[in-house]
């Protein structure tokens, strides 16, 4: 049988834990092929239907089954062909989606059989996003969403080459279980 433990379906151990499946959701199921490679994360300004700025960063293997994040590198390690790829599937999609000015946080996966799009968010993403975009490249993300917010045409500044901040690399603290922190020794 199957329960519910700290938001994820799982096959019951016996340990009790969780609450039966049928009892919290239902149980209908929608199946996804499991992607394997490397997630990335593509950050897209896009101005009058066209990218003014793209930048891969590299994560971490997920923390399965959750997938939760695990670390991050900017600028991207992968070579520069594969990056190309991802963000050549991130752009189109955006184009395919008609967005038109704006801010995108697209997550792709690059597979054995080439990059798979994981999700377009059309905001900045997340966490540490920001800064890490601000730093590496020099492109204040939330300045151009208020330019692309008032309708100001997005031109941000792209180095030729080389990033001029250098490189960010950050990790996050996953907790395996639920459950209350009880003390720090």
């Amino acid at each position: 049988s199957l329960v519910v433990s700290s938001g994820a379906l799982s096959k019951d151990d016996g340990s009790g834990e969780g609450v039966k499946a049928e009892n919290a959701m239902d149980c209908s199921i929608l199946m996804e092929q499991y992607l394997d490679g490397a997630e990335v994360d593509v950050d897209i300004v896009m101005s009058g239907g066209e990218w003014r700025y793209a930048a891969v960063s590299d994560n971490g293997p997920t923390l399965e089954p959750y997938f939760n994040e695990t670390w991050a590198v900017c600028p991207s390690l992968l070579p520069k062909q594969q990056q190309k790829d991802l963000k050549d599937l991130s752009i189109a999609t955006l184009k395919c989606l008609a967005f038109q000015d704006g801010v995108f946080h697209v997550e792709c996966k690059l597979t054995s059989h080439g990059p798979h799009l994981i999700e377009v968010n059309a905001r900045m993403g997340g966490g540490q996003v920001h800064e890490t975009n601000h730093r590496v490249w020099g492109v204040d993300l939330v300045e151009e969403t208020l330019f692309a917010a008032t309708g100001i045409p997005s031109r941000p500044h792209i180095p030729s080459r080389e990033p001029p901040g250098g490189a960010v690399a950050y990790c996050d603290i996953n907790a395996e279980k639920s459950g209350v922190l009880q003390n720090l020794d």
